[in-house]
């Protein structure tokens, strides 16, 4: 079903400091949390070309706008796009964050997601259903 649509990479930057690159899709966290719905806190950027990559966007984020999510869910529809997500977290708890982000759609073909600090990439992992789940870093279907 998703073989069209997810053909691609979701772009999650974790962005753990203010930037006023990302204010508009900032999550701040000021209190230990169980469980949050952050639909609303991602940007979304529409490849249609599937030509960007993370070193691209985060070399020079000035070239791209990434556009509010203004939709209760994410949905990408059939598309034969890319599409990039961001969304940075602050953390002004005392605690640090130790939380799992789930996609509840089992059948994307392709996720990628990017941790990045400081405007460098410092974490990657690749899942989807196209991955085999033995190399996913939660081994989970």
């Amino acid at each position: 079903m998703c073989r069209l649509i997810c053909r691609g990479l979701i772009l999650l930057l974790f962005h753990l400091i203010s930037s006023e690159l990302f204010a508009n899709d900032t999550l701040y966290i000021s209190d230990k949390i169980n469980s949050l719905e952050v639909n609303r806190y991602f940007s979304l950027l529409e490849d249609s070309a599937n030509e960007l990559d993370i070193a691209r966007i985060v070399r020079h984020p000035e070239q791209f706008t990434f556009r509010p999510n203004d939709n209760p869910k994410l949905n990408f529809k059939y598309s034969r796009s890319t599409f990039w997500l961001r969304l940075s977290v602050v953390n002004n708890s005392a605690f640090p964050i130790n939380a799992l982000l789930e996609i509840a759609n089992p059948d994307i073909d392709f996720i990628s997601f990017y941790e990045v600090r400081n405007n460098k990439v410092t974490r990657v992992s690749h899942t989807g259903e196209l991955i085999g789940v033995s190399s996913r870093l939660i081994y989970n279907k």
